[in-house]
């Protein structure tokens, strides 16, 4: 065990992230890992590790402890002070000592390394859940991050593309209690224009606005996955993401698919869509 990078300075969070806990749901556990699989795919094909840097757009600064190899992945990637726009993969090689800041232009992005980070793992996965207190502790300034091993990288060139990340648009799904909303919930719901509110994190996608009127129902916690859209009595909505809990007692009038989810996380405070119901007819 080496130490291989420093971090001199951290935005509003940045975590140690991996494919998450998957097979644990019935036991209250939630899923985790990426908050964007597709941006993490590409970075740990590339480095040939899983386990990677989750940063949010505010970024991160780090210096190298030795000479190494860094895969970058997000929307809008910002290198020390250049910008690129779109979707983005960049291969990084850092001397020792050299230091460079890495921002975005989503809500977040992906930073691993060909050397495989020595991290601990709880219940099978290093993904951090903060409720819970899973996993590794948020990264903060003057941490050192140790490799455990080098890997003989093999180029790997992913056939998955990317979402729209560009879209404003996202489709929903009809959730089991698709039926309470009535016609003008559903009207205003499709016609409003949401707002991503800064109390949005990996749990949850929650909004500034609300529909006049919630809905006002006695359910049964019931099973929900990331992606369930709840409507609360008092009309907010909110986007179950990957730290989300297993189950809720608010009707789930929603649901997103992976692809159109990816794209809601990714959008920032402040940045507006619309939603619009998916229906066989």
């Amino acid at each position: 065990m080496k130490p291989l990078l420093k971090i001199l300075k951290v935005g509003l969070s940045c975590t140690f992230q991996d494919r998450g806990r998957k097979g644990l749901q019935q036991y209250g556990v939630s899923y985790g890992g990426y908050l964007d699989p597709i941006a993490a795919h590409h970075v740990a094909l590339r480095s040939g590790n899983d386990v990677l840097i989750e940063c949010t757009y505010a970024g991160i600064t780090l210096q190298a402890l030795e000479e190494c190899l860094l895969i970058i992945s997000g929307i809008g990637i910002e290198i020390d002070g250049k910008k690129k726009s779109g979707f983005q993969v960049i291969e990084l090689e850092l001397k020792i000592d050299q230091a460079v800041k890495i921002r975005s232009q989503g809500a977040v992005f992906y930073v691993g390394s060909t050397a495989e980070f020595h991290v601990a793992k709880t219940l099978g996965s290093a993904s951090t859940h903060r409720p819970a207190m899973l996993g590794n502790p948020p990264l903060e300034a003057d941490d050192v991050l140790y490799k455990k091993s080098v890997k003989i990288r093999q180029f790997i060139s992913s056939t998955i593309k990317p979402p729209l990340y560009k879209s404003f648009h996202i489709p929903i799904l009809p959730g089991p209690e698709h039926s309470l909303l009535t016609p003008e919930q559903k009207k205003e719901l499709e016609e409003k224009k949401w707002t991503i509110s800064s109390l949005s994190d990996r749990m949850a996608t929650q909004f500034s606005e609300q529909l006049e009127e919630g809905i006002l129902y006695s359910m049964i916690s019931s099973p929900v996955l990331p992606g369930t859209i709840q409507c609360t009595p008092s009309g907010k909505l909110i986007v179950l993401m990957v730290d989300g809990q297993t189950i809720g007692g608010y009707p789930r009038v929603g649901m997103l698919a992976e692809g159109d989810r990816i794209i809601l996380a990714q959008k920032r405070a402040g940045e507006m869509i619309t939603l619009n119901f998916l229906e066989n007819e």
